[in-house]
């Protein structure tokens, strides 16, 4: 957060963890509401986990602005975070994701041949209609919510779909794959930026009123 008006372009930061080096755009944080701290502004930056990869004890965040748009000489000073806990905890939450993945069916190593996860076009409603509802479960007056793992290809295509977090009803459990339209992904690109084939984790609720 810092002085100033809204509209500037915030321009790059400079971060350094560790050894590591990575240049990132400033973004304008979208829940810096307008009016709120007036003659402030607040920019956000978005971290690749590859710069975390290989943390150690000890190791600090430093964050620095790189350039501004018009701006000359120095554009302030860094901040630096000290996160003595920061390596095992990373450790502990990399050997989750591979012990959960495992436990679908993934391979481990596919989380970390991703740059960019793949996100779903609109939003889980648009892909549901009042036809979809199971009418067994209609009937019951019962609702709940799934959990299903969709296998997504190269272009943004769902091709598999299967639940893996219960609802507690099975009709609805099946119908949670079964969309009245296909679903489509931006698909997950790589670190080569070439768009790569991944899984998504979604959630669709179903309830009658």
């Amino acid at each position: 957060t810092e002085a100033g008006g809204r509209g500037a372009d915030p321009g790059s930061v400079r971060v350094t963890f560790g050894d590591r080096t990575a240049t990132v755009r400033a973004l304008p944080d979208p829940q810096h509401a307008a009016g709120h701290d007036a003659g402030q502004r607040r920019w956000r930056v978005v971290l690749d986990d590859t710069l975390f990869a290989g943390a150690k004890e000890g190791d600090t965040l430093m964050l620095a602005p790189a350039e501004r748009p018009g701006a000359t000489g120095a554009t302030g000073a860094p901040i630096v975070i000290t996160l003595p806990t920061f390596a095992a905890a990373w450790r502990a939450t990399d050997a989750c994701v591979a012990k959960v993945a495992a436990f679908w069916g993934l391979d481990p190593a596919e989380d970390a041949r991703i740059a960019t996860p793949p996100s779903l076009i609109g939003g889980i409603a648009d892909y549901y209609s009042v036809q979809d509802y199971p009418r067994t479960a209609l009937r019951a007056g019962a609702g709940g919510t799934t959990g299903i793992l969709v296998t997504i290809d190269a272009a943004g295509a769902a091709t598999g779909c299967r639940p893996i977090l219960s609802s507690g009803r099975a009709d609805i459990d099946t119908a949670s794959c079964r969309p009245a339209r296909p679903l489509r992904f931006a698909p997950a690109v790589g670190h080569d930026g070439a768009p790569v084939a991944s899984h998504a984790l979604l959630t669709v609720a179903w309830h009658t009123s």
